[in-house]
């Protein structure tokens, strides 16, 4: 079943809205495969001449993130970024604190390390998240 299936499915069962524009914005978020802000969002719908608001975009991404079907996320550069993560595996995050690039990466020795830490403080991991703050290699070659 793909993505926009699923959330079409969920929604009728949560008794949410599919409106026009918010299906527009739907299919744009899944169809990104990469960490985007509101804004980036707006630009990209306003050059494919669609007429959504800036409000209906952060109204839909609020619903996209209560549902679990979108994650947002601070990486400490005073902006909120999104991704979609249905059908995604858990990852983490390398963050610029130069040019603000994000990298991610897969670690299976550091989730099992968090599982391990938090099985012997009786603590049950719902997902795991990890955001590694540095210079990218582009930035140390400039100096940075």
């Amino acid at each position: 079943m793909k993505e926009f299936d699923i959330f079409k499915e969920i929604s009728h069962r949560q008794n949410k809205k599919i409106t026009k524009q918010r299906s527009i914005i739907v299919k744009k978020i899944f169809s990104l495969h990469k960490h985007f802000t509101a804004d980036e969002l707006f630009k990209m719908l306003k050059r494919e001449n669609s007429e959504i608001s800036r409000a209906t975009i952060y109204r839909t991404l609020k619903v996209l993130v209560d549902m679990g079907f979108v994650e947002e996320r601070e990486f400490g550069q005073g902006k909120k970024y999104y991704e979609h993560v249905l059908g995604h595996e858990s990852h983490s995050h390398f963050v610029c604190l130069v040019c603000g690039k994000i990298i991610e990466f897969k670690s299976k020795v550091i989730e099992d390390e968090i599982k391990k830490i938090a099985a012997e403080k009786n603590f049950k991991v719902e997902k795991i998240s990890t955001i590694v703050y540095g210079i990218c290699d582009e930035c140390q070659k400039k100096g940075g």
